[in-house]
């Protein structure tokens, strides 16, 4: 999309709107991350993917997002083999309850 548009819609206020209804770090860097699209098809995902989390939200209320942490460089660090401190440990245990339940959040 053109930047002077961009900016013509002050399309950064929104987006630091929007960051601050994010619930975890890592969510903050996905909308951080968020730019608009011009292929219709997109557009539609995008709005389909709105309107669902919308409907989930009316329905059941906020998701149990609490506990989720970015465990992305324990990880990296795990698999060349390094050793992980008590609370990269810890982080990664608290993440794992988390996800778990963010999934039974959305199982039917």
């Amino acid at each position: 999309m053109n930047e002077k548009i961009i900016k013509t819609l002050e399309y950064e206020k929104i987006l630091h709107r929007l960051t601050n209804y994010a619930a975890t770090t890592l969510g903050k860097e996905q909308t951080q991350a968020l730019r608009p699209s011009g292929d219709l098809e997109e557009v539609k995902r995008r709005l389909k993917a709105t309107d669902e989390a919308a409907n989930v939200d009316r329905l059941k209320g906020g998701a149990p997002f609490g506990g989720i942490r970015d465990i992305r460089p324990a990880l990296h660090r795990a698999r060349v083999g390094g050793m992980l401190n008590p609370s990269e440990l810890l982080d990664i245990a608290t993440t794992s309850n988390g996800s778990r339940r963010s999934k039974n959040f959305l199982s039917p």
